[in-house]
């Protein structure tokens, strides 16, 4: 491979990658611009499953959703929390779910209806048995349980996406395609060496380790062998300098497919617009001075409870626990048990 054509396929990588960036950083840009105000409160009526949403977008990552969730039920009177050396958590159920009628009426500015059926669903699994739920005694239908409603939280976050983030999510794929597979024609051409016949593997190969719909356990090991074993081939036994260029777009391929493109988040004036609301919320509990936290609790005695589920959504919870320390507060009613030493359970 002459110089100038190594020259030609190395600034179309570049290209690739750049565009990569520029789809991400019109994501970025658009949310650091968004007007903010000082928020001292998440936003009205939206629930953790909302907040995450709203914060996170497409990124929406709700391992740590359990918690929130009960402290939330628990804030609306719909549980009461207990402690139990044996039995873990206990919780107990109050009341039953509200219809959506209610739910709607005052929860109206939620960022997806979806997340109510969600909640609702989950709750009413808790207490399917009765009206006492042990954490530590959960069987293992409640881990399915638990991984379906996570599941069905990122389906809702990806649904939320704007028709020009998924475009700006795929167009850097086939950017990157395309320049991948234009060099191993290039690289056959050149040296009758197979390039691009094995190349047809190991990119079928990445997209399927990618997208497939299966599980990682068979998607893995079979796709990985797939295209694997062909690039293995086409790296070790490839003529001259061509191996090197393969390699160059093997690499800037993969790095867009499985990296970049997962940063892409383009989000509609609505959704830019609850982000910078929750966003500002989060601003404040991190800097707010401790003179300001003592005046919000001295005007509403709940408020450390009130932003609790929240503080766990937005990862504060450390942070916050510093500052209300030193504030005397009575423990909540819906909570048995010193919630002090609790706060991460």
């Amino acid at each position: 491979m002459s110089f100038k054509a190594f020259m030609v396929f190395a600034v179309l990588t570049g290209i690739g990658l750049l565009f990569s960036l520029f789809c991400i950083l019109i994501g970025v840009i658009q949310r650091k611009v968004q007007t903010r105000t000082v928020e001292f409160y998440p936003p009205k009526g939206c629930s953790p499953l909302d907040v995450l949403i709203m914060y996170k977008g497409k990124h929406a990552d709700p391992r740590a959703v359990f918690n929130p969730l009960c402290l939330y039920w628990a804030d609306k009177g719909l549980i009461t929390i207990k402690e139990d050396c044996k039995r873990g958590l206990v919780l107990h159920k109050k009341k039953e779910f509200p219809d959506h009628r209610h739910y709607f009426q005052h929860y109206s500015n939620s960022v997806s209806r979806t997340t109510y059926g969600l909640e609702k669903q989950f709750f009413e699994y808790l207490f399917a048995d009765g009206d006492t739920f042990y954490t530590l005694t959960a069987q293992k239908t409640f881990n399915e349980k638990y991984e379906e409603l996570r599941g069905n939280i990122k389906e809702v976050a990806r649904e939320n996406q704007v028709p020009l983030c998924k475009k700006l999510f795929v167009l850097p794929q086939i950017v990157s395609g395309a320049i991948y597979i234009a060099f191993e024609i290039y690289a056959t051409a050149a040296t009758h060496f197979p390039y691009i016949v094995l190349t047809i593997f190991s990119f079928i190969g990445i997209l399927m380790l990618r997208y497939a719909p299966l599980p990682g356990m068979i998607r893995v090991p079979f796709f990985s062998v797939w295209g694997g074993v062909p690039t293995f081939v086409m790296l070790m036994f490839g003529k001259g300098a061509m191996g090197l260029g393969c390699l160059v777009m093997l690499t800037q391929f993969i790095l867009t497919v499985f990296v970049l493109t997962r940063f892409v988040d383009i989000r509609s004036i609505k959704s830019l617009q609850a982000y910078a609301a929750v966003d500002s919320f989060r601003q404040f509990l991190l800097e707010a001075e401790q003179e300001r936290v003592e005046l919000l609790v001295e005007e509403n005695p709940r408020y450390y409870y009130n932003i609790l589920p929240y503080c766990y959504i937005l990862n504060v919870t450390e942070k916050m626990k510093v500052k209300f320390d030193r504030i005397m507060m009575e423990g909540p009613a819906w909570f048995l048990g010193d919630i002090r030493n609790t706060l991460m359970f």
